[in-house]
């Protein structure tokens, strides 16, 4: 029962994780779109720039959260 438990507790902090990363991208994407739009500029600059940190972040998020888990099981 215990192990059962610790499975399901395992994948709902993972499927945050996915969840967490994918908001974080998108808002990265939504606000270099709004920059991108107020500036009026031609080619989406900040849209890609800011898309992008947040793939940094969200990464960065996910090498932490991962590290500790790596602890915790030593």
């Amino acid at each position: 029962m215990s192990k059962k438990k610790s499975v399901d507790t395992s994948f709902l902090k993972y499927t945050g994780l996915a969840f967490q990363m994918g908001i974080t991208i998108f808002l990265g994407a939504f606000a270099g779109k709004k920059l991108d739009n107020y500036l009026s500029l031609n080619k989406p600059y900040f849209t890609a720039a800011l898309a992008f940190v947040g793939v940094i972040v969200s990464f960065y998020f996910l090498f932490k959260d991962l590290s500790q888990d790596k602890k915790n099981e030593l």
